[in-house]
């Protein structure tokens, strides 16, 4: 499954709904954890009769200027403190991690520029599914008020 860039939540939906029904999985539970829990999200409002229960953790349905800006200030991957670089480094590899940091930024900035910061908002109000919000007080990249939306906006969440 492709992981990159918020512009791919809509796509990446497609081919895991497509993957389940070659498989025969008719219903299914999701959990995702950043861009993955908005296409999660997606799931959950495009294939209601088909996601049984919800979990996301860190992620928005929206981004503004000033997430922007913080984004910015992390787009040198060699500034980040050494036990994240070096823990996403050996997860990913240096070069995906080094090449592809800064494109994320740059999805981020077109979702601004191109839709008013709209990642998945309007998907919200059509999920209908048990869904489990997580985000933590202190992320580094996904402020809190971003779960705070989500579950003020996902009429089942807790």
């Amino acid at each position: 499954m492709p992981t990159y860039g918020f512009g791919n939540n809509g796509r990446r939906f497609l081919l895991l709904s497509a993957m389940l029904q070659a498989l025969g999985v008719d219903r299914y539970s999701m959990l995702g954890w950043c861009n993955g829990g908005c296409t999660a999200l997606i799931a959950a409002s495009r294939a209601a009769d088909r996601v049984d229960k919800l979990v996301v953790w860190s992620c928005n349905a929206y981004v503004t200027d000033r997430d922007l800006e913080n984004y910015e200030k992390t787009r040198d991957v060699y500034s980040w403190a050494e036990v994240r670089r070096l823990s996403q480094f050996e997860l990913y590899g240096e070069k995906y991690v080094s090449d592809t940091w800064g494109g994320w930024i740059d999805a981020f900035r077109k979702i601004v520029d191109e839709d008013g910061g709209d990642v998945c908002r309007g998907e919200l109000s059509k999920i209908k599914t048990p869904t489990l919000i997580l985000h933590g007080a202190n992320d580094d990249f996904i402020p809190v008020e971003h779960g705070v939306y989500l579950h003020e906006n996902i009429k089942r969440s807790t």
